[in-house]
This record gives C-alpha cells, structure tokens and sequence, in this order.
C-alpha cells in the first residue's frame, strides 16, 4: 500500500477499507508522516444506528479490531480532512 499511495500524486488518493482497519492502522502508524499529503480521503464501514452486522450500534468491522479503529480515527482522521 505504501508504495502505492507513494507512486500517486498528491492529494488525490483514497484508501477504501473493506475489512477491519488493522492494515490502515499499521500503514499510518509506520509511514503516516509520508503518505497523508499523498491521501485525499478515507472511506469504512463502521457505525449503525439500530441494526448493525455484528450488534445494534457496530459493523463487523469496528468489532473486529478496535484498537486499530481507534489508531486510524483519532490520530489519523483529523490529518486527512
């Protein structure tokens, strides 16, 4: 992914997590300094409002690792506006 987003020009690409956001949160945390001028956005799958797939407030996604959840949403979101 590094490589990647590395190769595109700034500003203009996106990372689409269709799974947990564990890989989006070890690629931040090592390269994040590099990549985020490189990043236009983020999109996931992540939240519900009464029927989730995995409880009535949560996607499977969140569910499954939040503490990677948590990386790519606090430290890393604000960055990518």
């Amino acid at each position: 992914m590094f490589r990647t987003i590395m190769d595109t020009p700034k500003h203009s690409c996106w990372i689409v997590c269709t799974g947990p956001l564990t890989n989006a949160a070890v690629l931040f945390h090592t390269y994040g300094d590099q990549i985020v001028e490189h990043l236009a956005g983020l999109c996931f799958m992540g939240g519900a409002i009464e029927v989730g797939n995995f409880n009535s407030h949560t996607e499977f996604n969140m569910a499954a690792d939040p503490e990677a959840a948590k990386i790519v949403i606090e430290t890393w979101g604000p960055k990518l506006k």
